[in-house]
């Protein structure tokens, strides 16, 4: 027992020394190395107006605020972007005074660092699913992996750019990511649920995207208390109460969420149902290249998120990022293209992890193992309900490395389960290896961030036909 506290003691302040170098590793690349927490960045002072806007029953945002991100629904500029950031501002109007257009480096660094948390939750609750114990070996493997997750998944890209894309996407990702976590328990308590619902609504209100899956599980968990509640064969006083507690604290919050929605969604388009305006490409709307999702793009949308290799140059880097690959049919825009890179490449650690522990799920031995606690069915259908996220980027109709960051919660999902199964009794080449791994990992995305901010913002291409995919990988340029 005693030895059991002390590696459990040793693993804590492991964990808050590495949270503490994760944190100042965050607030340098958030600033821009300039220690200036509040400043500008492109397009912040948009969600500034949309704050605004809000407290005065408005959604509309200054033209001047968004550039050529302004969109105008019967003579009324609008956002797309999600409208969490823009709460978020209300709320901390009432703390702290900070100047319009300087809050965006502040709110990244705090939606990051928030995923950080909620990844280190989830690493907490899988490794000790059936692990009675911890090991030198074991707090080995979790720092590793730890740092895997904050410096070597797109994460510390997002926040190397705090544009108002970035900014959403940083909160739904901790949406989502929150959410995953509060679904790593062998029984769903009362707070679990309430926890659960506001990071759907959380996550809808910052991007739908993330919000999709956590509204599917939301679905699955509501059907499977019903079916509890009905079989019951003794409808006590308790039992009704119990249960309406838990219906109550599962519904409430996504419904003031998604009340709030759909009022934005009348306020900016005139119709409740509508979540994003008429999207239009060189004069043509995007039905004309097929849509705004199609399988058909499928697996180009492989390609440019796992396959897509960098190109060398002599200069530092030394290497360029690729733009992403739009071959020439109707189903993609023309000419404008931003970057994208191989994940497989830059994030290793975090995949095989995944990719272990899809593996061993598809296996079932996972599942059926005595020593090892069968996993809740709702877990297994959010790993599913993930993967319906990660198929959704394949086939949107434009395709960019901050879209990587919508691969994760299906990623974590999956390397959460193989924590949960993993045997640490590695030898010491297993744990060199993992440790060459994880550098790798951090290194690759931190070069990946001083690449973009290195390649040229004009991202007109000609998109002639398929031989660019050769070029665009190969070539000096």
């Amino acid at each position: 027992m005693i030895r059991l506290i002390n590696h459990l003691a040793i693993w804590q302040i492991c964990k808050v020394l590495t949270l503490v170098i994760i944190l100042a590793v965050y607030f340098l690349v958030a600033t821009h190395l300039s220690g200036n927490l509040f400043d500008y960045e492109s397009h912040s002072a948009a969600f500034d107006s949309l704050a605004e806007s809000l407290i005065h029953g408005d959604c509309s945002v200054s033209p001047s605020t968004l550039g050529n991100e302004s969109h105008f629904t019967n003579s009324k500029p609008t956002m797309y972007f999600g409208s969490f950031p823009a709460l978020l501002r209300i709320v901390s109007s009432a703390f702290v005074s900070v100047e319009t257009g300087k809050f965006s480096r502040f709110s990244g660094l705090l939606a990051a660092f928030f995923s950080v948390l909620a990844f280190v939750g989830i690493l907490g609750r899988s490794f000790f699913w059936h692990n009675s114990s911890s090991s030198n070996q074991a707090g080995y493997f979790l720092i590793l992996t730890l740092l895997a997750f904050a410096l070597g998944t797109p994460i510390i890209f997002l926040l190397s750019a705090m544009s108002i894309y970035h900014e959403a996407m940083l909160w739904g990702l901790f949406w989502s990511l929150l959410g995953l976590w509060c679904l790593w328990s062998r029984k769903l308590r009362l707070g679990q649920l309430v926890l659960f619902s506001i990071c759907c609504a959380g996550a809808l209100l910052s991007r739908v995207t993330f919000a999709l899956p956590l509204f599917a599980i939301l679905v699955y968990i509501l059907i499977g208390e019903s079916w509890l509640f009905f079989k019951q064969s003794n409808f006590s006083k308790d039992i009704v109460l119990a249960a309406s507690a838990r219906f109550f604290a599962l519904l409430l919050p996504i419904s003031l969420g998604l009340g709030f929605q759909l009022w934005y969604n009348d306020c900016r388009y005139g119709d409740w149902t509508v979540f994003t305006h008429d999207l239009f490409w060189r004069g043509k709307p995007i039905e004309k290249y097929g849509g705004i999702l199609n399988v058909l793009r499928t697996h180009i949308g492989f390609l440019n998120y796992f396959l897509l290799l960098p190109i060398p140059q002599q200069n530092f880097p030394f290497f360029s990022l690729s733009y992403v690959y739009y071959p020439a049919t109707k189903y993609f825009t023309d000419g404008y293209r931003e970057y994208s890179i191989s994940q497989l490449l830059v994030s290793p650690f975090i995949i095989a992890g995944a990719f272990m522990g899809y593996f061993g799920l598809l296996n079932k031995r996972l599942c059926v193992e005595s020593s090892n606690p069968k996993l809740p069915k709702y877990l297994i259908f959010a790993s599913f309900a993930f993967l319906l996220e990660a198929l959704l980027m394949f086939t949107y109709f434009f395709q960019s490395l901050r879209f990587a960051a919508e691969f994760l919660p299906f990623l974590i999902s999956g390397f959460a389960i193989f924590m949960a199964r993993v045997d640490f009794s590695l030898s010491k080449f297993c744990y060199t290896f993992l440790a060459i791994l994880s550098l790798w990992t951090i290194i690759a995305n931190i070069w990946m961030v001083i690449a973009w901010h290195q390649m040229p913002m004009n991202h007109m291409v000609n998109n002639n036909d398929k031989l660019k995919l050769v070029e665009f990988s190969f070539r000096q340029p």
